[in-house]
């Protein structure tokens, strides 16, 4: 929390909180971070049923702390058909279990309408855990996520990383921060991002080639959502929805339809 802090980085905390049911109130004390729901026991539910008053227990604790988490994820990555009815039973806005995707774009779950279920976050699978007992030394660490940093953010990805805080290597998260921040990425918590996509997701809007322009047109415009023309050569454009702008001209030096 203090290198979050330090280096303003907002982050998600997925609480498991039977173990700590009686120290919540650390949680409630922390400033700028999204306090999240893990689990009341960290173990594999069999049912839904089960999952469900694991669930209603946690959150029974954290009302008490006077905490409202809107995002989930089930222990060990492990995500269920009948999950995403379940969370959106019981409010939540979105759910992040690499057991069904990881280093993706945000989606809703298949075969149900997406204005009625919470959307899933894919997060990167690997901890530093996992990367200690494949030998990985720490500067060996921080190269392996600032690879996954730069590879993502190169197929227009976004990031999510994740750490057990008392598995330690707080000198590798250092570095990422650190290196964020020199960077200038954006920096979210998870429910920030879900939110952002379903803005995104819901906007209606087209856009028309029309006398070599490209004119973009939007019912509703919000200013964090942007529309991107690309073509080969790895050229592109950024462009937010205007109400004052109909139409917008962008040379085509490669002679190319955009896509």
């Amino acid at each position: 929390y203090k290198l979050c802090r330090t280096y303003d980085i907002r982050a998600t905390w997925f609480v498991e909180v039977k173990s700590r049911k009686e120290r919540l109130d650390i949680f409630r004390d922390m400033e700028n971070q999204e306090i999240a729901l893990h689990c009341f026991n960290h173990r594999l539910s069999r049912s839904r049923a089960q999952q469900s008053r694991d669930i209603m227990e946690a959150l029974r604790y954290m009302k008490l702390a006077d905490l409202h988490p809107k995002g989930y994820a089930a222990p060990y990555g492990e995500w269920r058909h009948w999950l995403p009815e379940l969370l959106r039973d019981f409010g939540f806005e979105y759910s992040s279990e690499f057991g069904l995707a990881y280093d993706a774009l945000p989606f809703f779950p298949p075969g149900n309408r997406f204005e009625s279920l919470p959307p899933q976050i894919p997060i990167h699978p690997i901890s530093v855990n996992r990367l200690k007992h494949a030998r990985h030394t720490p500067s060996q660490m921080t190269a392996y996520y600032l690879d996954v940093l730069y590879r993502n953010s190169q197929n227009f990805l976004p990031t999510f990383l994740y750490h057990h805080p008392g598995q330690g290597y707080l000198n590798v998260w250092e570095a990422i921060f650190r290196n964020v921040r020199e960077k200038e990425i954006p920096v979210m918590s998870m429910g920030d991002y879900a939110a952002w996509w379903k803005r995104r997701t819901l906007l209606n809007w087209s856009a028309e080639w029309v006398d070599n322009k490209i004119r973009l047109s939007c019912e509703d415009p919000v200013e964090d959502v942007c529309v991107c023309a690309y073509w080969p050569g790895e050229q592109f454009e950024l462009r937010s929805f205007n109400r004052n702008i109909e139409s917008v001209k962008i040379t085509n030096p490669c002679g190319q339809h955009y896509r």
